[in-house]
């Protein structure tokens, strides 16, 4: 599944917690039906932590991101372009 900003944890036998991530001045346009953010696990769940920041986003279909629910000390946000 391609999305703009994919984060996806290939080896959950290295990595016991997915993060430390800060979004920085980060914009970004899509004309697609779909998360400008998506995280996305194929087996087991370490949760994110430690994701921060706001993206601003242009989409005439609205803005959103999945992150899935197991979160500690995420603050990320997705906000609209007008």
């Amino acid at each position: 599944m391609w999305v703009p900003v994919w984060l996806h944890l290939f080896r959950t036998t290295v990595t016991r917690q997915f993060g430390g991530m800060d979004f920085l001045d980060c914009s970004m346009e899509d004309e697609r039906h779909r998360p400008a953010i998506l995280f996305q696990q194929p087996e087991g769940d370490p949760g994110r932590f430690d994701v921060n920041g706001r993206v601003r986003v242009w989409n005439p279909h609205g803005v959103r991101m999945e992150l899935g629910p197991r979160q500690q000390g995420v603050s990320l946000e997705v906000v609209a372009i007008e």
